[in-house]
This record gives C-alpha cells, structure tokens and sequence, in this order.
C-alpha cells in the first residue's frame, strides 16, 4: 500500500509544506540574493517567484536560512507563560489574584548549521524583551543579559567551510 504521508481527523493527506531541495535553491537564491549576504523578506520572495511558485513562504526560509554561512535563528514568539505560571493556572482549585494575559516569549527557535556549530541559540520559552537593543529603552540591561544567555558556548575553533 502507497503512503501518502500525515492525514487530517478527516483521513485525507494532510496539506503540509513541502521542503525545497538545496540544490534546486541554489540557482533561484543566488540570483535573489544579488550578491547580499542578508537574507531579507525580499530575498524569500524573490526565491518563491523565480523557482518556487507552489512552495509556502515558510519552507522556502527555512531552506534560504540553511544556505546562509552566517548564524542564524528561526523564531517565533507569542504571548506565554513561565512554566510555573503555566502549572498554577493549570492546577484545578488553584485561584490566581490576577491572570495576567502572559509575555512575548520565544516558542520556537530553529537554529541554521552554522549557528549550530557556533553554539548560538535561544532557549525555548524565554522572555523576549520588549524592544531589542534599544539603549534609550528602560530594559537595555536586560537586552545585554538576553543577548549574554544566547552567546556562543566556548568550544573548539569552528573550522571555515570552502566560500
């Protein structure tokens, strides 16, 4: 019997994006890229019309983040709880003084290769802070501590890929 891959409540093929092959990006992301080392929305876009039609925005990041020799991070963030705020509001007969609506939080975090091998990343369900980097903002302090959590781990020199 033929697999036809996940299936929806329904029974039918589920519509999931398809990944894009790193070969066939190649010719599509260079020409979009033209000659930037940033990855832009743009870029992504560009990507989609030149090769990709079909393909959703989402796989074609994913595979343009790949390609990028710099570390990079996929994430997505959302209004969320610290875990113990999580396990108390899910508690039966536990009264909460006052639910609050949650924090931007990092809910998912996938890493390119190369900030792999660096050791970069981002813990699950950290707090985001409100406004990045800004040294105006009343929380750059805590900016600098989000960006200290996430710095590379000391490890072995990462050795240079062929560019």
């Amino acid at each position: 019997m033929l697999d036809l891959g996940p299936r929806n409540e329904e029974g039918n093929p589920r519509a999931e994006p398809l990944p894009v092959h790193p070969a066939l990006l190649a010719p599509a992301f260079v020409q979009a890229t033209g000659g930037n080392r940033l990855l832009t929305f743009g870029t992504v876009e560009g990507v989609i019309e030149r090769g990709f039609p079909a393909a959703s925005y989402q796989a074609t990041l994913f595979a343009c983040t790949r390609r990028l020799p710099t570390p990079v991070l996929y994430l997505e963030a959302t209004l969320a709880h610290k875990k113990d705020v999580k396990r108390r509001m899910a508690t039966p007969g536990m009264i909460l003084d006052d639910p609050q609506p949650g924090e931007l939080r990092a809910v998912k975090v996938i890493p390119n290769p190369a900030a792999q091998e660096d050791g970069f990343f981002i813990p699950t369900n950290m707090r985001v802070p409100p406004r990045l980097g800004d040294p105006r903002h009343e929380q750059h302090e805590e900016m600098l501590e989000w960006r200290g959590r996430s710095t590379p781990k000391p490890s072995t020199p990462r050795r240079r890929r062929g560019r």
